[in-house]
């Protein structure tokens, strides 16, 4: 989740709960947070949902709600934006992979090399063990250091 979107997210939750906002205001949080994409390009608030989350894309796209999501960008960033929200399939080929995609995709590829390298088939079959998590392993000057992510 970017920056802004955590900030944005602050104030628009701040707004909520501290003035007792309506039941829309937690509507659009967690409509933001079932967001494929959040971003600020611009001067332009740009959601992206699944096609699965049409319904989300349906009650972000209300007028009342595009006017909460106004107010509380311009309390996040000091100035007006826009507002777009839309919903699109995965596979468009002309755009990078988010930076959680291709975390996935790295961890997935991490975990078939595990399961195919010999050895760790041995150990498996022989402690009736499995897979629990993979992670890349950084090489330094002195060796190689285990450094498993958070």
């Amino acid at each position: 989740m970017s920056s802004f979107l955590c900030i944005f997210l602050g104030a628009l939750a701040r707004e909520v709960f501290t003035q007792r906002k309506t039941w829309r205001r937690s509507l659009i949080v967690i409509c933001l947070r079932h967001a494929r994409k959040a971003v600020v390009e611009g001067d332009e608030l740009y959601v992206e949902f699944a096609p699965e989350a049409k319904h989300l894309r349906d009650n972000l796209s209300k007028p009342e709600s595009v006017k909460v999501l106004r107010e509380a960008a311009r309390e996040a960033l000091g100035h007006d934006i826009g507002v777009r929200i839309v919903v699109k399939e995965k596979g468009d080929p002309n755009e990078p992979p988010t930076k959680e995609e291709a975390a996935r995709l790295e961890k997935q590829s991490l975990r078939e090399i595990a399961e195919q390298d010999p050895s760790v088939q041995k150990v498996l079959r022989k402690f009736r063990a499995e897979i629990v998590d993979v992670w890349r392993e950084e090489k330094q000057e002195s060796g190689v250091r285990s450094q498993k992510p958070e």
